[in-house]
């Protein structure tokens, strides 16, 4: 068994600019609200400046292969970033995890957000009122670690579940916005007999 420590070429967390206009900038800024298990929602009103971003919050900057972890709030959901199309950041609220090449992010991810996972995490919260996980606390998770090809196996059927997922959702908004179109387009025909 190994421990976050020992798995991670990185760990941190942004924070939220003073004295900023959240409905004023280029950049979406992600707080815990947006990450769930598994699932990152982009769709946030938040932004922020490209001069925060490429700034003091240059370090948060989300990349391909990043994981977020929320620390704060709903503490324990982590979700995989793939491929950004906009510039994306975020706040104190969530954790970045990058880990080291020789690990699989999708197979800690399943980790993270099952049973087991989320025990620990509850465990190294500092509070179960207002809980919080600090990224030392992070650091002292640990992690079953098997056969490189059994951890291979699992984050490549999680990956294959969550992309399924991801495209199930797609399929049904787009369902859902054809069913309005018809709807709407009833009812403008009923008001014209």
């Amino acid at each position: 068994m190994l421990y976050f420590d020992d798995i991670l070429a990185g760990l941190t967390n942004g924070h939220t600019p003073t004295n900023h206009d959240f409905s004023q900038g280029e950049v979406l800024f992600l707080t815990a609200e947006n990450i769930s298990d598994f699932t990152i929602e982009y769709g946030t009103d938040k932004r922020i400046l490209h001069q925060h971003h490429q700034g003091e919050l240059a370090r948060t900057a989300l990349r391909d292969g990043d994981v977020l972890l929320t620390i704060k709030g709903k503490v324990g959901n982590a979700a995989y970033v793939e491929c950004p199309e906009k510039p994306v950041n975020i706040n104190q609220d969530v954790a970045l995890l990058r880990f080291k090449s020789e690990y699989f992010s999708y197979y800690f991810i399943s980790y993270i957000n099952s049973f087991l996972g989320k025990t620990f995490i509850e465990q190294l919260c500092t509070s179960q009122i207002n809980p919080f996980l600090s990224l030392g606390n992070i650091r002292q998770i640990p992690v079953p670690i098997y056969e490189t090809a059994v951890m291979k196996r699992i984050a490549l059927r999680t990956e294959e579940s969550v992309s399924k997922g991801r495209q199930a959702a797609l399929d049904s908004n787009n369902l859902l916005n054809d069913a309005r179109k018809i709807i709407e387009g009833a009812i403008l025909n009923c008001e014209k007999v």
